[in-house]
């Protein structure tokens, strides 16, 4: 019974304060930018993600609210190498820090809580399963690795909540798909077509007496890129639509006898548009720039949601 009650305490307090929890953390399943180099050579990608919070909604409705926010700044390094002209193989890592601000008017007070630290990791080993002409198709698939803590606390030495801890404290599985085309008319033009799927697994010791899962995620990105060359400068202009589908995330108290139960106010949907830019630096070596904004979200229940997000990342290529 006492679990029971521990249990229904957990779930209330999450009503509450998961208001801050959404679109948190590093955003590995949408960051994976390598597709696939020659044989033998090395791609490098270097990026800086800023992500703002500020709008607060409940489902689709954006609610009169600016008394919280919450900005992550995740600083991310993948590294592909490709073994054959089919099969590569990329490895991420991540940092990341976390701040969430809340204010109260009836006591004029604010609150920040600011975390840091090394995030989870990523390996995906990927197959191209089409490789002709002008068409491209990608299938990959690997471990998240849990490299981050999931024990940081407060001035007050509580346990901070799960999403503002630097990683999930659980491996996951990531499945990946890349379909790309360029037209006879214009073959410097690409379409594409990215698919991920994030299954999550569970945190076992969260806060030594709990389990936590995140919610599985899935996300369709469709674009669209072009090369134009100014002057003697080389860029390539993008635009992408992306759907991101996260369920609800659960938890349940130690033992595992009582079942895992889905937090309020966890999951949604969301639809996003990505313009960006990449510059050539030289013809190993570009400069990338990209902004996200939202066009559609329908979340669970009370939510603080992205406002904007923006990257900027530095690629090479070396070898082959």
């Amino acid at each position: 019974m006492r679990k029971l009650l521990f249990l229904f305490i957990l779930l209330c307090s999450y009503d509450l304060s998961a208001q801050t929890c959404c679109s948190g953390g590093v955003p590995i399943s949408g960051s994976l930018g390598l597709s696939t180099g020659s044989p033998k050579s090395v791609q490098v990608l270097l990026s800086y993600d800023h992500n703002m919070m500020r709008s607060l909604f409940t489902e689709s409705e954006r609610l009169d609210d600016r008394s919280r926010w919450r900005a992550n700044h995740s600083l991310l390094l993948e590294v592909g190498y490709t073994f054959h002209p089919r099969i590569s193989v990329s490895v991420l890592a991540s940092g990341i820090r976390q701040e969430r601000v809340v204010y109260t008017a009836a006591t004029d007070l604010t609150d920040k809580l600011v975390n840091q630290g090394i995030g989870d990791g990523l390996i995906l080993l990927k197959y191209a399963i089409l490789q002709k002409d002008r068409a491209l198709w990608m299938l990959g698939a690997g471990p998240k690795i849990p490299l981050g803590r999931t024990d940081a606390v407060d001035a007050d030495e509580f346990i901070l909540p799960a999403d503002l801890q630097a990683g999930s404290g659980a491996w996951d599985g990531l499945f990946w798909t890349l379909y790309s085309q360029s037209p006879n008319f214009r073959p410097s033009m690409n379409f594409s077509v990215q698919a991920t799927a994030r299954i999550t697994g569970i945190n076992r010791n969260y806060n030594e007496i709990q389990h936590y899962q995140f919610g599985n995620e899935y996300q369709v990105s469709v674009g669209i890129a072009d090369q134009f060359l100014i002057g003697k400068l080389l860029v390539d202009p993008s635009l992408l639509i992306r759907y991101r589908h996260a369920s609800a995330d659960r938890t349940s108290v130690l033992p595992a006898s009582i079942p895992i139960t889905n937090i309020p106010s966890t999951g949604g949907h969301w639809l996003t548009t990505i313009p960006g830019l990449a510059i050539h630096v030289t013809p190993r070596m570009a400069v990338r720039f990209s902004g996200t904004l939202p066009i559609f979200q329908r979340l669970t229940g009370t939510q603080i949601s992205t406002s904007y997000k923006w990257k900027g990342a530095i690629f090479w290529e070396l070898g082959g």
